[in-house]
């Protein structure tokens, strides 16, 4: 490729894809009783995943083998919602949404659970997050997170300074496993 032409790349590039080319979709909680199972994510990332080493030692070197797999936490920047505007009964917001999920797992006071079983801390729902293709309206990639439940609701940063600005906030997420599909 050293020797390779603007024209040749040209002739030759697929077209790649674009990163405002997305979709995140998922249950907000046990249930959808917050009202919020459509809303807008600003930025995400594809899931990450990595693969543990085990060093062993061997006369004077060490030899790496493949260990376990670790799901690495998953974070979102969601615009905060009115659910007002869409005619939901609810929560009033989406941040609100995400913290009153939070709250069902730890409460703030009691320091206890809503939950009798601990496996209804993830949502009731697969989170699936799609990579569009440059028209936007064909997945080419789909990873679907499997348990979720949220990690860290991060703040909403208020500032007199910014104009035209809406309100969005981070959620770091958690899971158990992901399955993936590339539809190429």
């Amino acid at each position: 490729m050293a020797n390779q032409s603007i024209t040749d790349f040209i002739k030759n590039f697929g077209g790649g894809t674009r990163v405002n080319r997305f979709n995140v979709t998922g249950t907000i909680g046990r249930t959808s009783g917050t009202g919020f199972n459509d809303f807008h994510v600003r930025s995400a990332s594809l899931p990450a995943a990595s693969v543990g080493a085990i060093p062993i030692n061997f006369r004077g070197r060490t030899v790496s083998y493949p260990g376990d797999r670790v799901y690495l936490p998953w974070s979102i920047i969601v615009l905060d919602e009115n659910p007002n505007e869409k005619k939901v009964v609810g929560t009033r917001t989406l941040y609100g949404a995400f913290h009153q999920w939070h709250e069902s797992i730890n409460s703030h006071a009691s320091n206890t659970t809503r939950y009798t079983n601990p496996s209804n801390h993830f949502s009731s729902d697969v989170w699936t997050v799609n990579q569009l293709d440059t028209n936007g309206n064909k997945t080419i990639r789909q990873f679907r997170l499997h348990n979720c439940w949220p990690l860290a609701v991060g703040p909403i940063q208020l500032n007199m300074d910014q104009d035209n600005v809406l309100n969005s906030f981070a959620v770091t997420m958690l899971y158990s496993h992901f399955t993936y599909d590339d539809r190429k």
